[in-house]
């Protein structure tokens, strides 16, 4: 059963690789230096929206392959998400106070801004809405576990949902749009039936959090020698996926703005897209089919080195973001912005939160708020 190639710590090389890849297009679609009409600029934002289900799939993939569940384990680590969740916040505030950004703050003002997760007008806390989505998403995880592992009834139940999720956080969206647009101003009346199908806010993170759980479990019990020539054809496949999907978004953000340049223009509601669905399994399977087999300097450098500290990053990059402006550092950019500029930059934010992530993360107290995640 043991197919997939492990580290030492028993991490799952391709899943690390994965997040790591999700991580720099994550920091790549913020703070963004493209130019306005760079058509290669708007393709990678583009792709950017496969990165948090990605995120959520290698989660749901790993948690689900959990052999040991207690209550008193979930329990602390619910509270730890959730502490860890108003330590941010409160960093957040502090940096963007020192930045001058904010003046001052009521007491009562700031205990809803941390601990009711209230946003404050100056404090840009608009990426914490994931970490958010996913304390949800590990509140409902016991029941998808028990589901999972629950034998072959469980994983059918288990399935069931996950396709319920797809339906109402996915598909109908998409079908709405597509009506919309062959029918002018037309929706379909499915509101209805997200309010029967519904599991929460989040239908859509739920069903990549099975979906990551299914594939893994299939990737680890397929037989390659009896698939043969068709387990080969994954990393081909993967590819088609990745291009259709990602053509898809291209064309909706046609449609709703004309534009094929990047345009200082985001998709709008990008992870209820179903092209979005094909970005993410295509990005899924050409991690799997890359560096299931191998590990080499890419899976030791985007795996290791990123994809298993995506938790700090990814809090840090939006500080540093925030109070850092390029164009005033280096008021050249203003003008002279180009395609790879964007590159950079995420490589750059992504190597300084690294360091600042492997220093603060010596201190004992606060390292489970760099490395939960």
């Amino acid at each position: 059963m043991e197919k997939v190639m492990q580290q030492k710590t028993s991490r799952i090389v391709y899943l690390d690789v994965l997040k790591g890849v999700s991580m720099l297009l994550v920091i790549y679609c913020h703070g963004v230096l493209l130019p306005y009409h760079s058509v290669v600029g708007n393709l990678m934002m583009t792709l950017a929206w496969g990165a948090v289900p990605c995120f959520v799939m290698a989660s749901g993939a790993v948690l689900h392959q959990s052999r040991h569940f207690t209550w008193q384990k979930h329990g602390k680590r619910l509270g730890s998400m959730y502490m860890t969740l108003v330590c941010w916040r409160l960093l957040y505030l502090v940096v963007y106070r020192i930045a001058g950004k904010i003046t001052g703050i009521s007491l009562w003002t700031c205990i809803k801004y941390l601990f009711f997760l209230q946003d404050y007008e100056g404090v840009d806390t608009g990426l914490m809405w994931y970490m958010i989505a996913y304390l949800g998403l590990m509140i409902v995880y016991p029941i998808t576990y028990f589901l999972f592992t629950g034998g072959t009834l469980g994983r059918q139940i288990t399935f069931f949902i996950m396709i319920l999720s797809g339906l109402t956080g996915i598909l109908f969206p998409s079908v709405n749009w597509l009506v919309g647009q062959i029918i002018h101003g037309r929706e379909l009346p499915l509101q209805a039936w997200n309010s029967i199908l519904t599991f929460g806010n989040n239908n859509n993170l739920l069903f990549y959090f099975l979906l990551g759980a299914f594939l893994l479990e299939y990737q680890q019990g397929v037989d390659r020698k009896e698939c043969g020539r068709i387990y080969r054809w994954r990393l081909p496949l993967s590819g088609i996926c990745l291009v259709i999907g990602l053509m898809g978004l291209m064309f909706i953000k046609y449609r709703e703005t004309g534009l094929l340049i990047w345009g200082d223009t985001y998709l709008s509601f990008g992870y209820v897209r179903l092209s979005t669905a094909l970005v993410t399994i295509g990005l899924y399977g050409i991690c799997e089919s890359l560096f299931s087999d191998r590990e080499n300097l890419a899976s030791k450098i985007i795996g290791e080195y990123i994809g298993q500290n995506t938790l700090g990053i990814y809090y840090s990059h939006y500080i540093l973001l925030a109070v850092f402006s390029w164009t005033t550092c280096f008021p050249w950019l203003q003008t002279h912005y180009f395609v790879g500029m964007n590159l950079i930059k995420a490589f750059a934010v992504t190597f300084a939160c690294y360091v600042v992530v492997g220093l603060v993360s010596r201190v004992p107290l606060i390292r489970k708020m760099f490395l939960q995640m």
